[in-house]
């Protein structure tokens, strides 16, 4: 059984050294991580999703805001879908 979750991220640099992302996900707010590249970021990002929204119910998640609408608040980062199998997620390996 699988329990898929999708979320628009903010992956953003500038606040940061050049090429230093910070991520966060506006519906999940306890949901943060970063990379020293935005390859790393890319890969840190699902655990953090994963890790804040982990034992909730259907009912206790957040509804995704529309991606085109993230990216429209968020001209200077890269926006993009980010999902996880909160079935599938090993919380040991994370921490």
């Amino acid at each position: 059984m699988t329990k898929i979750v999708e979320y628009p991220a903010i992956f953003d640099d500038t606040q940061n050294e050049p090429c230093v992302y910070s991520v966060n996900f506006p519906d999940v707010p306890d949901a943060l991580t970063y990379g020293d590249t935005l390859d790393q970021a890319i890969k840190r990002a699902p655990g953090a999703l994963g890790i804040s929204l982990y034992g909730n119910s259907d009912s206790e998640m957040p509804t995704p805001s529309d991606l085109k609408d993230v990216k429209k608040d968020n001209p200077q980062a890269i926006v993009n879908l980010v999902s996880v199998d909160l079935d599938d997620l090993d919380v040991e390996e994370i921490n």
